[in-house]
């Protein structure tokens, strides 16, 4: 058995502490010759400080392991000992000695096959690409700043036709190429099946440029990252200060930091913390083009994340990302998330992001959902464009009729033409049911849109049957009886909050056209803000409120006609305290147990608004500092596999602290 040193932390008390050491247990595990023989370490321990007064009383708990113990070695043969891990997936780094526990500890040992290759250095990393059915496993830092690009890239040709100096075009890409990584996989018709497992080493420094020498139709969709297509398991992997920087004309791209296109695979407890970039077009206009026009289109049907591009038939967990990922993209189909850019089918669990995200579509974590997303979060700020029909959300952009969110937050304030705290456009089917459904969240941030505006979701909407409820899926009410509460069982949204500010402004906006040039449209239309939604229709909604102030402004023009005209305004502020506009009224059988809260200021155009088609009942500060209000009343925590998900402790709304949720 190894040697286990207790160390007793001393504090400085006016009045001196009579310390008391309680119990203390050592390393619980099999030993012989100093060998373990066992996967895991337990550490118990409890160390008690107690002051010689009533009123302080401390407990602190610490244990400092000086040396580590080291398995035996014959107890896993063909295997390698790689050290000691705080968690079962060994997830993160292992840990190092001496080091010192704070609280009662699991050491989990962590093996790998001597068959596993191991990687090193660079060279190494690359030549994956020589098999991509193997296992791998990283031990050692790797720094990819300066990777030898041509040493494994295809020779540079360009052709006459495309360039009018082929020799000053190569020389010019050769710069930019020079230390740019090629991803493991990324080639049309390549494949990782194989498994990689990061082992808590960190690659710095990787950096891939993407140019229009890249695009070709033969490239449509191709896959980019430190991984381009993965079906094998990718795990473990931390990427720090990386770049990928794609121009503004290059199109059909999955784009990842970690992996571009996970297919079929497992992506699991990797981080990414640097920037995925889409630029600007850059317009470089002939006299061929201004006598018949240009060419030149932005970047589109392109999905941009921070780890993962897409994710197909794919489970992620334990992603988490930092820094940037935007586009300056205005085309269709380019999707931009804090973590993965686009979720076709598959899930994505106990996932995070802090970066900031910027595009047409951008979401906090993911860009667009048609899958599972659960138990993670975004805290960076959310921006789309006012001027063309961004859709921006702190969590997710669009919740398609099959994408779900369940025990989820966003914290960023989200800015764009049509912003949600939380999800930016949530599309329901009620033939379906299977998915546009968010359960158990919040959003914490501010909204500003220039349309739609809602504190959790910009706008909530429905794809109805052609034949109406006689279509309805059998999960929604029992169709052979009548509709109403008694046989309503299903809820669209459900046990969800919105704290911040919401305000939605039909402002002047400029933007550019393809040459670049600015352009101001005169245009004013109608805006919808809402304290939880913008703008819904057909919503089924229960146990839901909203919290922050709520501000629509139309600009509308007065009428400068004779006569009753002259005083005619139109482009109306669609304001209220819950919905800013919905075709249901926000009562009876669809809205269950929603509320706003007492003190809430709603403006429309600048004035106060009094409630009307949407207004919800306001719920005073005593109820909602409450637990039980929550549990009882709205049942929160209620609902099998909802245990515990929220905690109601230390609640005090007016001072701003609300509900949080228990991700654990």
């Amino acid at each position: 058995m190894r040697k286990v040193k207790v160390i007793l932390l001393s504090t400085i008390l006016v009045l001196a502490l009579l310390v008391t050491l309680i119990a203390c247990t050592g390393v619980e595990a099999n030993a012989k010759n100093g060998a373990l023989n066992e996967d895991e370490v337990v550490v118990n321990y409890v160390i008690k400080f107690v002051t010689n007064t009533d009123e302080v009383m401390e407990e602190k708990e610490t244990r400092t392991l000086e040396v580590e113990p080291i398995p035996n070695a014959s107890y896993k043969s063909g295997y390698d000992f790689a050290g000691w891990y705080l968690t079962s997936d060994f997830s993160g780094s292992p840990i190092t000695f001496p080091y010192t526990f704070t609280h009662n500890t699991t050491l989990y040992a962590k093996w790998i096959s001597k068959a596993v290759t191991k990687i090193a250095t660079a060279e190494q990393l690359q030549e994956i690409n020589n098999n991509l059915a193997g296992d791998y496993v990283l031990v050692a830092n790797i720094d990819l700043s300066h990777f030898d690009h041509f040493k494994y890239a295809d020779p540079i040709t360009l052709s006459e036709d495309d360039y009018d100096d082929v020799e000053a075009e190569t020389a010019r890409l050769t710069n930019i190429y020079k230390n740019s990584w090629i991803p493991i996989a990324g080639k049309v018709g390549d494949d990782f099946t194989g498994t990689f497992d990061g082992n808590g080493y960190i690659i710095s420094g990787m950096q891939i440029i993407i140019t229009d020498y890249d695009v070709d139709p033969e490239f449509n969709y191709l896959p980019v990252g430190l991984f381009g297509k993965v079906s094998g398991r990718v795990s473990n992997v931390t990427l720090v200060n990386h770049k990928i920087q794609m121009d503004g004309d290059c199109s059909r791209f999955y784009v990842g930091g970690v992996v571009g296109w996970a297919y079929q695979g497992e992506v699991n407890n990797c981080t990414a913390i640097g920037d995925v970039i889409n630029l600007k077009i850059e317009y470089e206009g002939n006299l061929w083009d201004s006598l018949f026009g240009s060419y030149a289109e932005p970047t589109e049907n392109t999905y941009f994340g921070g780890v993962v591009g897409l994710i197909e038939e794919s489970t992620a967990t334990g992603l988490s990302s930092e820094g940037r990922v935007t586009s300056e993209s205005n085309a269709d189909a380019v999707y931009v998330g804090g973590a993965v850019g686009y979720i076709l089918s598959g899930s994505l669990t106990r996932s995070n992001s802090i970066a900031f995200v910027k595009g047409k579509y951008p979401g906090g974590l993911v860009g667009y959902n048609n899958g599972a997303i659960s138990k993670s979060f975004a805290m960076g700020d959310v921006e789309g464009s006012l001027a063309y029909p961004a859709v921006a959300g702190g969590l997710v952009s669009y919740n398609f009729n099959a994408g779900t969110i369940s025990a989820c937050y966003a914290t960023g304030n989200v800015k764009a033409r049509t912003a949600g705290g939380l999800v930016g456009v949530n599309i329901f089917d009620f033939k379906l049911a299977t998915g546009g459904t968010i359960v158990n969240a919040y959003a914490a941030g501010d909204v500003y849109a220039s349309e739609y505006a809602g504190g959790l979701v910009g706008r909530a909407v429905s794809d109805l049957p052609i034949f109406g409820r006689e279509e309805f899926s059998p999960l929604i009410y029992n169709n052979k009886d009548d509709y109403g509460t008694s046989n309503t069982r299903f809820s669209i949204i459900r046990s969800c909050f919105a704290y911040g500010k919401v305000e939605a402004n039909a402002v002047k906006t400029l933007y550019e056209d393809y040459k670049g040039e600015s352009k101001e449209p005169d245009v004013y239309y109608a805006v919808f803000a809402g304290s939880l939604i913008g703008q819904a229709y057909e919503l089924l909604i229960k146990g839901c409120i909203g919290f922050g102030d709520v501000s629509g402004v139309s600009n509308r023009p007065i009428g400068d006609g004779e006569g009753d005209d002259a005083d005619y305004m139109y482009n109306a502020a669609y304001v209220d305290n819950f919905v800013g506009h919905s075709t249901n009224v926000v009562f009876g059988a669809d809205y269950r147990t929603v509320y706003a809260v007492e003190g809430m200021e709603v403006k429309s155009n600048g004035m106060i608004y009094e409630g009307g088609y949407n207004s919800v009942e306001y719920q005073n500060y005593s109820n909602l500092n409450n637990a039980t209000f929550y549990i009882q009343s709205l049942g929160f925590n209620a609902v099998e596999g909802d245990d515990d998900v929220w905690s109601f402790n230390n609640l005090n709304i007016e001072a701003g602290q609300y509900p949080t949720l228990n991700l654990n």
